[in-house]
């Protein structure tokens, strides 16, 4: 993923194939429908700008407004998620959250992705969400009660 800066909303370009915890590669088409994801349920203004077909890789470019804070402490994010109701998942040594009545798994909620405001609220920039399918979401409904 690369940043570019510039006016209050940086741009990113990513590949399509990007990996994420225990969710393997995406598609554009999937990696847009993340985007879409983020934008529902933790209320960010991700837009798409272009598909992009760089060196025979189909990229991604995206702008979202600039947060202003620090990244949040790792204890604050997993209490951050329990309190929206997300079930707590790891594989593989990685951690991910599941809010098994929206079926929506999120990954890659770490200190880098998720900023703290002046405010104290935390706002998440740049998670790895899916709604599970198959052996994943059957696992998943079988492991979150």
């Amino acid at each position: 993923m690369r940043l570019q800066t510039g006016g209050s909303r940086p741009r990113i370009r990513t590949n399509s194939a990007w990996r994420g915890v225990a969710m393997g590669s995406a598609t554009a088409l999937e990696y847009v429908v993340r985007l879409t994801l983020q934008n529902s349920y933790f209320g960010d203004d991700i837009r798409l700008l272009a598909l992009v077909n760089c060196d025979q890789k189909l990229r991604v470019l995206t702008s979202q407004p600039h947060i202003a804070g620090e990244p949040a402490v790792y204890a604050e994010i997993q209490e951050w998620f329990r309190q929206l109701g997300f079930w707590r998942f790891e594989a593989n040594e990685r951690v991910a959250w599941y809010l098994r009545f929206e079926n929506l798994l999120v990954a890659d909620a770490h200190e880098g992705n998720i900023i703290r405001t002046a405010s104290g609220d935390l706002v998440p920039i740049d998670l790895n969400i899916i709604r599970p399918t198959g052996e994943l979401l059957e696992h998943l409904v079988q492991s979150s009660g």
